[in-house]
């Protein structure tokens, strides 16, 4: 088992996959990365290119924007429980928000999974 970098910590914290990860590092270097790459940065095999801690924060700051956004949404509506569809979970970054929310959520509010059809919460290019 590998002791993580800094970065990777960071990786890891935000909850990015290898193969996610794979695809910011080559959208920002224009080079291609496959997942084993991108955990060899991780790793501090691999240099972690100049862009990509700014590239995380991007993610963690629209990550909370998001999160922020659903926690209002929640108090507005006056629910005794936070509800989540089982299709809000199958949306990668959708369900990396939910759980951002489900872990600020105050004062023992109940999370309820429900299997309804369609999503509950849906932001523009978060399919």
């Amino acid at each position: 088992m590998s002791t993580l970098t800094p970065f990777g910590a960071c990786v890891e914290h935000l909850r990015l996959s290898y193969a996610e990860l794979a695809d910011i590092l080559s959208e920002g270097s224009g080079i291609p990365y496959s997942p084993h790459r991108a955990k060899m940065v991780c790793d501090g095999r691999e240099p972690v290119p100049p862009f990509a801690w700014s590239a995380l924060r991007l993610l963690n700051t629209q990550l909370d924007y998001y999160s922020d956004q659903l926690l209002q949404l929640h108090q507005q509506g006056g629910n005794d429980r936070f509800i989540v569809s089982m299709d809000d979970l199958r949306s990668m970054q959708l369900s990396r928000v939910l759980v951002r929310t489900i872990l600020n959520l105050r004062g023992g509010v109940p999370v309820q999974l429900v299997d309804l059809p369609g999503p509950t919460f849906g932001f523009p290019g978060m399919s």
